[in-house]
């Protein structure tokens, strides 16, 4: 057995494997493939997916920085390397990631594998993002894609379903570090709809929170500003902290609120912070990705021109189901892609998400029921959270999902590599 690799017998002589280097991960696809043994990964969360399949992964040994190139302006990790991890890493070199998903704890493999995206209007998703990725194929060979190598693979690659191969490094685009000013007021519904437009081109950073079934609405405004990591160590304070600290303030919180009057109460420059002087809260430059800490999360993602039918039919429904007393619902924006199972392939977006503490009794409940509604409005699914997507429906919707079909069966023609939504989306 190759050094650092630790290798559990289980009485159904599964095999659970957790590598540090990428030639332990080949050595363990190619002896999969020899004996024709199913390869799944284990979830961030360390509980293997399906232990009957026979190998199982747990590629989070397999961190750390790679490289960095600041005249392409991108940045290599290892993909067991964590959106904070990486983020950490960054800040040391002055640097942070385009487009990091808002889970903190998600892997940048997983990342690639399921998608997802930051609290940043006009940042496109993560898998947008994302410049290499280099794949353990289905004989154990290394399969390194991006834009100018294997280009066929390129948009499939990048939000794989972890249906094409082990991805092992993930390249990300990099930008100069800047800190993030924070705001958190309080709108209603009608009021936030009216502004979306607005708020995608004048903010850095955009969240809105509120109870389905209520009209209250409680925004996170974010704008970016130079900042070193030295200079922001000494206001250290992640996003939800420096929020908590608001609303324990009156008196702040007041002055907070005098100044919504002039972000939404009408002119040309209501979300324009940079005139409003020194109110609001300094956060780290990597909470521009935002903080969600909820067991389970359901997102669905639409054209602008339907989020006004989408909540009010939300609405509706969490007013008459006693199921959606326990759900939490978030909103935000992501910028269109051309990645080929990306919900916001070719579209600006806005994304719909339900937050719930677990998917049983009443919370499933409420998650079904939305799905069921957000899927005949015409949603699509952030892959990364709660869903029943099938194969039919993408296919029905997703004009490059036969594509993408046809890539993962030239790349993994034994279907050795499968999760639960690989299962489900690829036949």
């Amino acid at each position: 057995m190759a050094a650092g690799t630790v290798l559990d017998k289980r009485e159904s002589a599964i095999e659970l494997v957790r590598p540090t280097t990428l030639a332990q991960v080949q050595d363990t696809v190619r002896r999969a493939h020899l004996t024709g043994a199913q390869v799944r990964l284990i979830d961030p969360q360390g509980s293997a997916e399906a232990a009957q399949h026979g190998v199982a992964i747990d590629l989070r040994g397999l961190r750390g920085l790679v490289s960095v190139d600041p005249a392409a302006g991108t940045a290599t990790f290892l993909a067991g390397t964590t959106i904070d991890q990486a983020a950490t890493q960054l800040e040391a070199e002055g640097l942070s990631m385009v487009g990091a998903p808002s889970d903190a704890k998600l892997t940048l493999g997983a990342g690639v594998v399921l998608g997802g995206h930051s609290g940043a209007p006009r940042d496109a998703s993560f898998p947008a993002s994302v410049a290499g990725v280099t794949l353990i194929d289905e004989t154990g060979a290394v399969l390194r894609v991006s834009a100018s190598r294997n280009p066929h693979f390129w948009s499939a690659a990048r939000l794989s379903l972890g249906a094409l191969g082990i991805v092992t490094e993930v390249t990300v685009r990099v930008r100069r570090y800047q800190a993030l000013r924070v705001k958190r007021v309080k709108t209603d519904l009608r009021s936030m709809l009216r502004d979306l437009p607005e708020a995608r081109s004048k903010v850095d950073y955009y969240v809105a929170a509120w109870r389905p079934g209520h009209d209250g609405v409680k925004l996170t405004l974010g704008w970016l500003e130079d900042a070193s990591p030295a200079q922001v160590a000494a206001r250290r304070g992640n996003l939800s902290s420096a929020l908590h600290a608001q609303d324990e303030k009156p008196g702040l919180f007041s002055r907070l609120r005098s100044g919504v009057r002039r972000l939404f109460g009408g002119g040309a420059e209501r979300l324009d912070e940079r005139r409003e002087g020194p109110t609001g809260s300094l956060a780290e430059g990597r909470d521009v990705a935002g903080a969600n800490s909820s067991a389970v999360t359901m997102e669905y993602q639409f054209p602008l021109y339907k989020v006004d039918l989408v909540l009010q039919a939300l609405h509706d429904i969490a007013q008459r189901n006693r199921a959606f007393s326990g759900v939490q619902a978030r909103l935000g924006m992501v910028a269109r892609d051309d990645v080929w199972l990306s919900p916001a392939y070719g579209q600006d977006v806005v994304a719909v998400a339900l937050d719930v503490s677990d998917a049983s009794g009443r919370n499933l409940e409420a998650l079904q029921q939305a799905e069921e509604l957000f899927i005949y409005l015409g949603g699509l699914p952030n892959w990364a959270g709660w869903n029943t997507f099938t194969a039919g429906e993408a296919a029905d919707v997703m004009p490059r999902y036969s594509d993408f079909v046809h890539i993962a069966h030239d790349l993994d023609p034994d279907a050795i590599f499968r999760n639960a939504v690989a299962d489900r989306l690829v036949h």
